[in-house]
């Protein structure tokens, strides 16, 4: 292998290794919006019996998830 190939191997490794702990991209990938459905993971919520959504979140990582969460509720989130 040359070391351009290397090279390129080792980039591709640390970019998987970034989107597997990004939280923004957890989100995504766990937490979706069909309509009035809250789907996350293998659990279903009516969003038309609820009625106020407040974002809490804490640590490192908790702004970015705030933000990816409020993309996919938008004005549906009461505050937070």
């Amino acid at each position: 292998m040359s070391v351009a190939e290397l090279r390129s191997s080792a980039f591709q490794i640390f970019r998987s290794a970034i989107s597997a702990v990004d939280p923004a991209a957890a989100i995504r990938r766990y937490v979706r919006v069909h309509g009035d459905k809250l789907i996350v993971q293998d659990r279903t919520y009516d969003l038309t019996h609820v009625d106020r959504i407040i974002v809490i979140g804490t640590g490192k990582a908790g702004a970015v998830m705030a933000q990816a969460i409020e993309s996919l509720l938008g004005d549906r989130i009461t505050s937070g």
